[in-house]
């Protein structure tokens, strides 16, 4: 029961701060974190990954929202298999999690909030959020446990 916690969470989470951040008066500008490092600023993202397909809005809502129902089909059970182990437990309620933000954002809204962006070479281009972060980690440790557990088989 505590990663369907963590899960809706990130979720609820994400709502209020994507929320409060993509009103018309929160519209002052970038605001720097960590001496520079980190920047928060708003941006709608109507595509997929970095707007890719923005000039059709239905149709990333669309995939995200497939992708989402078979990762929701997949890895919704193993939010309860104790005998998964809790790094798998914990992968699936981050991307589950971050998915479902997502997805409810392009759905409700016809695009996705993104508001971060790491000051650092290459990364300056890029505009993320919460979701974004917590949908890497889940993926990350899916793979990571998934790749671990197939050593222990053979």
């Amino acid at each position: 029961m505590g990663f369907l916690i963590i899960a809706v969470s990130i979720f609820v989470g994400e709502l209020f701060i994507k929320s409060a951040l993509d009103r018309p008066w929160k519209k002052s500008g970038p605001k720097e974190l960590f001496h520079g490092r980190v920047r928060v600023q708003t941006a709608r993202n109507y595509g997929l990954v970095m707007n890719h397909l923005d000039e059709n809005p239905e149709l990333p809502a669309w995939i995200s929202g497939i992708i989402f129902m078979i990762s929701l089909i997949f890895y919704f059970p193993t939010l309860f298999r104790k005998k998964v182990g809790k790094a798998r437990r914990l992968g699936a309620a981050l991307l589950l999690g971050g998915a479902a933000s997502n997805v409810y954002d392009r759905w409700r809204q016809g695009y996705v909030v993104d508001y971060l962006t790491v000051c650092w070479k290459k990364l300056k281009k890029i505009v993320f959020n919460l979701s974004d972060l917590c949908i890497f980690a889940g993926t990350f440790l899916l793979f990571i446990t998934e790749f671990r557990n197939g050593k222990k088989g053979k």
